[in-house]
């Protein structure tokens, strides 16, 4: 009898703790993958478009594996597709998106399917972190407030960095604690997990300050010094070292606009409270917010040990927020697990009373944000797959000129999505026509007629795809008008709808070019690329002869 009780208590946790994630699972499914199926599921945020479009790239590349000149294919991977920023953003989400892309297809649905595994894994890691240092109670309570939180959410249904980064931050402190309690095998774990978190958006590197704050009031510095072999630290170092050059290198525009508002340029008040609108007005509701802060304070009472490493997490979290200066509310996302945690604690306080009233308000806020997030609609950006749709079903647009007032990529990547032989090409009249940095036209390349009809000729463009009425540059504003003219036929006209027309009314017009020809012999394509201080020179025959 005695046996069978032991055994029967041993098997009860591991039977809870599978209760506990098959409910997470669930809480995750039914909110992080609404609109799912939807192509025009999109973010209006042009990096979206470039994450998905990098997944692309890395596919081809290791299907076609060309060691010979690898440099060269991807001058002709961005001239047959220019909505690519590897270099310019963090590799991992890509290196993830590739082997996804080979199983299911390169689409969005493939996208966030990467998204809703990272989230999967991070919030893993989360709830293993929790249970370690608290229990599974606060474990679970903390995740739900996680997985519920209407801003994770809507950040768990877009293909953007955020819910990677997130999610390595939350095993690599995982990794760290189990580290932190004697578990020398972690420390080549914990290492790899943060440069992947790294590789995931180098903004994570802030928590390194973290590890280091809680190894000296910990006492772990020591262990880690005498642990972190020559080959880990030479190892760890390098790759580190390596990422901050790329990111110097080909990110030095994207690293000055982050921080264009930091204390860098001299100190603000807005830097300073800015973080803190941010986790009022868009990282919790008032009234969760409110318990948050209610936990701190009896938690500092208490004085709590076991929550200085969250401490820290949020004080970090906060200065790097303050050096970055006003930016994106999802920059500064990285303390809302931490803050989940510190409403999670309520229940745990002295009273059996007590602790059943704070699970119960607990459980009601879980329920209010999964009632938000759940009513929260996608922003489909329907348009850009049917344009890419029509000329691929009717076997026209093998080189394509095309011009936007919205730089969002999607054309490109819906073009390469449909199109998995890679017959079409996509040239943008904003690197072709003109200049452009980031949405800013710089360059105006073309200023007659005669000019513009010798690139098309010259490229031998078939078709032009126009989005936009006015645009900020005289070389497009001449293709908007000559497209008007007997040189060219409509097609078709597809509208672009967006839910509550945050975008206005926009038409995506399909041209076809009547005086189209073969590229002539020799015809080179160039492009300025001032956002990583290059450019690009390929020879029409190299794309049109086709990829290997």
């Amino acid at each position: 009898m005695p046996e069978r009780a032991k055994e029967k208590k041993s098997i009860s946790p591991l039977v809870s703790s599978w209760v506990m994630g098959g409910v997470l699972a669930a809480v995750i499914f039914s909110l992080s993958t609404k609109g799912m199926l939807s192509e025009g599921s999109i973010s209006m945020n042009g990096d979206m478009s470039r994450h998905l479009m990098n997944g692309a790239l890395i596919l081809d590349f290791f299907r076609e594996l060309p060691l010979a000149d690898p440099l060269r294919f991807l001058y002709r991977y961005y001239a047959a597709y220019p909505a690519l920023s590897l270099g310019f953003h963090p590799p991992l989400l890509p290196m993830v998106e590739a082997p996804f892309f080979a199983l299911l297809g390169v689409s969005v649905f493939s996208g966030r399917v990467v998204i809703l595994a990272f989230l999967l894994a991070g919030i893993r890691g989360w709830f293993a972190l929790i249970r370690l240092v608290f229990d599974r109670k606060v474990a679970f309570l903390s995740s739900l407030l996680l997985v519920t939180n209407p801003f994770i959410v809507r950040h768990s249904r877009t293909v953007m960095t955020d819910i990677p980064a997130l999610s390595m931050v939350m095993i690599t402190v995982y990794l760290f604690e189990r580290y932190s309690r004697g578990r020398e095998r972690t420390l080549s774990l914990f290492l790899t997990s943060l440069l992947l978190s790294a590789l995931a958006r180098p903004q994570t590197l802030f928590m390194i300050a973290v590890y280091l704050l809680h190894g000296v009031t910990s006492g772990g510095v020591r262990r880690f010094r005498s642990s972190l072999t020559a080959p880990r630290f030479l190892l760890s170092t390098f790759c580190l070292s390596g990422l901050i050059v790329l990111t110097l290198r080909f990110g030095s525009h994207n690293l000055s606009w982050l921080t264009h508002g930091s204390l860098l340029h001299g100190f603000r008040r807005e830097s300073i409270l800015y973080p803190l609108e941010c986790l009022g007005m868009y990282h919790f509701a008032p009234f969760t917010l409110t318990a948050a802060v209610i936990s701190l304070f009896i938690a500092l009472w208490r004085k709590e040990g076991r929550v200085a490493l969250f401490l820290l997490w949020i004080g970090c979290c906060y200065l790097q927020a303050v050096c970055i200066g006003p930016s994106e509310p999802r920059y500064s996302l990285y303390w809302i697990p931490p803050f989940c945690l510190l409403m999670a604690l309520l229940p745990s306080l002295p009273g059996r009373r007590w602790s059943v009233v704070a699970t119960i308000c607990i459980l009601a806020m879980v329920a209010s944000q999964f009632v938000t997030a759940f009513a929260m609609e996608s922003e489909p950006m329907e348009g850009y797959r049917d344009t890419a749709r029509y000329l691929a079903e009717e076997g026209k647009g093998k080189i394509v000129l095309y011009s936007s007032d919205l730089d969002t990529g999607y054309f490109c990547f819906f073009t390469r999505s449909l199109d998995p032989w890679r017959k079409s090409l996509v040239l943008r009249a904003d690197k072709i026509l003109a200049t452009s940095n980031y949405n800013k036209i710089v360059e105006n390349r073309i200023t007659r007629r005669g000019d513009l009809y010798k690139v098309m000729t010259d490229l031998g463009i078939d078709h032009v795809v126009l989005q936009g009425g006015e645009f900020h540059s005289s070389s497009l504003n001449l293709l908007r008008d000559e497209v008007k003219t007997d040189r060219f036929r409509l097609l078709k006209a597809i509208p672009v709808s967006t839910r509550g027309g945050r975008f206005g009314a926009s038409v995506i017009s399909i041209y076809e070019f009547r005086g189209h020809t073969p590229p002539k012999p020799g015809a080179e394509l160039r492009m300025n690329l001032p956002l990583v201080n290059g450019r690009i020179s390929v020879r029409m025959d190299e794309l049109t002869s086709g990829w290997p």
